[in-house]
């Protein structure tokens, strides 16, 4: 887990609603409610996603791997229509960041957050199914060989 600034500053601030409430030990309802909110806050810093939003603020798609898409998903109506635009298109991988999630640089020039298994564009958001910025990385990757699926559609 990286430990950001927004996660600091709950840990702090729950630091002190703890350190305050044991002050206070002696009347057990404000120590109650400060250990609980102290508590709170902690939890807070830990378990809230909040922390991973990118600079757009959107919540950044899961890192993980390729192979999670069953091959029978890229034979899937509209699919091959991606695959065609991840190599037709001009899309380009501009750089990944520390935690595995790729820049890409879509046909209209809008930048997407991008991993093997999700992608901020509105196609993604929509239908959830590998899109063309998607395809383009795993292709520039090695991971996917779109020439198997347009072949078969070609001469099919």
């Amino acid at each position: 887990m990286k430990i950001t600034k927004g996660m600091i500053w709950k840990l702090v601030v729950g630091g002190v609603f703890i350190v305050v409430s044991f002050s206070l030990l002696p009347e057990i309802g404000p120590f109650l409610v400060g250990l609980i909110i102290g508590i709170g806050f902690i939890a807070w810093a830990f378990f809230s996603r909040s922390n991973d939003k990118n600079a757009n603020g959107e919540m950044d798609p899961p890192v993980g791997s390729w192979d999670t898409w069953d091959d029978s998903i890229h034979q899937i109506a509209g699919q091959s229509d991606r695959m065609s635009r991840a190599v037709e298109q001009d899309i380009r991988v501009l750089g990944v960041d520390n935690k595995g999630v790729y820049t890409v640089l879509g046909s209209t020039s809008i930048r997407y957050r991008v991993t093997f298994n999700g992608c901020t564009c509105e196609d993604f958001k929509k239908r959830g199914l590998p899109c063309k910025h998607m395809y383009k990385l795993a292709i520039e990757h090695g991971l996917f060989d779109e020439s198997k699926y347009l072949d078969e559609i070609h001469e099919g």
